[in-house]
């Protein structure tokens, strides 16, 4: 029996997941660019490290893009979907600090830079060992 959170007997992932996931990288990554450009002062404390929450953030940014690029048949490989998405995360982090530069209260800050390109490593880490539904024409 097919439900949408089941996979299909083509091994797609499920419509469900197909159809969610662009919409869920979308929304997380419009919230990135959210949090990331508003000034300092109407930022909430967390009480946590600036670097940790730079590092969590992309982490679960590159995990979403994963996702979201293994769907597409060019991306299937993990030899490239790791390249697409560590290259992806690490421009946008780069276009994010430099960006911040305009907003009152932000600094351009490269150790960002680089939290942002380890978590968005370990999120694509994470997205490889956890389990996956196979793609047609995979095993």
């Amino acid at each position: 029996m097919n439900t949408a959170f089941n996979d299909d007997e083509t091994g797609q992932e499920p419509l469900l997941v197909r159809r969610l996931m662009p919409l869920a990288l979308a929304l997380y990554w419009l919230l990135i660019f959210t949090a990331t450009h508003l000034p300092s002062d109407r930022l909430p404390e967390l009480g946590t490290s600036d670097k940790l929450q730079h590092f969590v953030a992309y982490g679960i940014l590159a995990f979403l893009l994963s996702h979201f690029l293994r769907a597409r048949a060019k991306w299937q490989r993990a030899n490239r979907l790791a390249i697409a998405t560590i290259l992806i995360v690490g421009f946008y982090a780069i276009f994010d600090e430099n960006t911040q530069r305009l907003i009152p209260g932000r600094t351009y800050d490269v150790l960002d830079i680089l939290a942002d390109c380890i978590g968005g490593c370990l999120g694509y880490a994470a997205f490889y060992v956890l389990p996956k539904p196979s793609l047609p024409g995979q095993q």
